[in-house]
């Protein structure tokens, strides 16, 4: 089990704020540990995606799930595809709740890996969203400010409700 928590959203101001470059010449934090750190932490969330802001390390970075897993560090979106497709987006500091949102079905991009090396990659289908979906958060962009305002309704409705029960499961707990 991974030593980080994922705080949830409504507890995270981290999340709702533009995140600084990682600086390899002067690093915060060594980047091959937070590599560790996000890929653990992810996949004990049984998540595909996950930005350092959301376990409070304030940098531009995120992991997403791929075979080996990808950490991206200053990542950068360089053309977006002209199609658009509407899915449910899920997110680690939301948990149970999922919303709709339409994103460009291809992506081509650019990061740094963890020991620094450019890479250039393209992205389609499932891997673009997570990226962008990921970005997002590096851009203090929560991923139900991109519903449109019907499927917005839904996801505060549906938020309320858990945020409740998490609530009272912390109750009970105590």
């Amino acid at each position: 089990m991974s030593e980080v928590i994922i705080p949830i959203g409504d507890n995270n101001d981290m999340l709702r704020n533009k995140m600084p470059d990682f600086d390899f010449n002067n690093p915060s934090i060594d980047p091959v540990e937070l590599s560790h750190k996000l890929i653990n932490t992810m996949k004990d969330g049984k998540g595909i995606g996950l930005a350092a802001n959301q376990i409070g390390v304030p940098v531009r970075a995120f992991t997403m799930y791929s075979e080996p897993p990808i950490v991206a560090f200053n990542p950068k979106i360089t053309f977006f595809g002209e199609e658009e497709v509407l899915m449910e987006e899920g997110c680690l500091s939301y948990p149970g709740v999922f919303v709709k949102i339409k994103r460009p079905r291809f992506i081509r991009v650019r990061f740094a890996d963890p020991y620094g090396n450019v890479c250039t990659k393209k992205f389609d289908g499932m891997a673009a969203r997570v990226f962008q979906h990921e970005l997002d958060h590096l851009n203090g962009v929560e991923y139900f400010q991109r519903a449109n305002p019907i499927h917005l309704d839904r996801f505060k409705r549906k938020w309320k409700k858990v945020t409740r029960l998490i609530k009272k499961a912390a109750r009970t707990a105590k």
